[in-house]
């Protein structure tokens, strides 16, 4: 019985006390590049039936080619605003307005740095460095770095809040959500994003305490430690930091079956903790297996006893 061997969640007071679990979909990487009919033609079913959906909306994407293919996969270092897609930007502003769209940070502007292995220089991303870097691994994986991973302190900050309040301008909308692209941050990551007033939607591994070292962060970090232990699962309840909240995502990505979400969803049903399923549109729309199990996995969503809602929602 699980609500038996809740005890140290409980007196840590990270559990949430609701009565009605919550489900949030978050889908990251909408940007300059995205173009409306790529996510009508994903969620239109779902507004017609006001299910909302959260977007970790990048600001100045650069272009990005082979997503999801590593062995291919390279970028341009030119930024993009995204209010340079006038149609994109109106049709946010329209969903914003309906309430069916709600709006996240997703980074600055998605630039990876790689490298040979850990020890090595780091590069940017781009076609001539990894053309180099892949001839000399012949094969071997190459070390990819987020951007809020590789980048400084005071740049993240700065970024961070520029990033904010230029989508917040743009889109006529507040935003109290981060989202690390590709779910990798630094501890100077974690305290820039909190300082500009965000939660994450993302949580720390247990092999790496990359968090800054105080008395939320060592309390949290025992405890998914204990939670891992005892149930072979990440922590699924709201985090309080102090400065900042955070909160996991179940990623619906290549790998994953639809049988291991249901599982997982249930779990966090059966203990009440918020559920948010995480993916990409444009990974969706080109993987027949992955929107076979979106679409079946939503409509068994669907038929549970859940508050539907914002990403943000989950934090309350």
């Amino acid at each position: 019985m699980v609500s038996g061997k809740l005890g140290l969640a409980q007196k840590c007071g990270i559990i949430n006390n609701g009565f009605c679990m919550k489900f949030a979909i978050r889908d990251d990487d909408v940007s300059f590049f995205t173009k409306p009919i790529e996510l009508e033609s994903l969620y239109k079913c779902l507004w017609e039936k006001n299910i909302p959906i959260s977007f970790a909306v990048i600001p100045f994407a650069v272009k990005s080619y082979y997503c999801g293919d590593w062995e291919k996969f390279y970028q341009e270092k030119e930024e993009n605003p995204i209010d340079k897609n006038k149609e994109l930007v109106h049709f946010l502003q329209e969903k914003i307005k309906e309430k069916k769209v709600s709006i996240m940070l997703h980074g600055f502007s998605h630039q990876y740095k790689v490298a040979a292995d850990k020890k090595s220089k780091l590069v940017l991303a781009t076609e001539e460095n990894l053309i180099e870097l892949r001839r000399n691994k012949n094969g071997e994986k190459l070390c990819w770095y987020g951007e809020y991973k590789w980048k400084a302190y005071e740049q993240m900050k700065k970024e961070t809040k520029i990033g904010k309040e230029y989508l917040e301008d743009i889109l006529h909308t507040k935003i109290s959500v981060f989202v690390p692209p590709s779910n990798d941050i630094s501890k100077e990551g974690v305290k820039a994003v909190s300082e500009c007033g965000l939660n994450i939607s993302g949580t720390m591994l247990l092999s790496k305490f990359n968090r800054p070292i105080n008395k939320y962060s060592i309390r949290i970090w025992i405890l998914k430690l204990w939670w891992r232990f005892k149930y072979n699962k990440v922590y699924p309840y709201v985090m309080d930091y102090g400065t900042h909240k955070e909160l996991c995502a179940y990623g619906l990505v290549p790998g994953i079956g639809y049988e291991e979400l249901k599982e997982q969803f249930e779990f966090c049903k059966k203990i009440n903790a918020p559920f948010v399923l995480a993916t990409h549109y444009w990974e969706v729309s080109k993987n027949n297996n992955l929107k076979d199990i979106y679409i079946q996995f939503l409509n068994f969503v669907q038929n549970q006893k859940v508050k539907i809602c914002f990403v943000d929602e989950c934090y309350d």
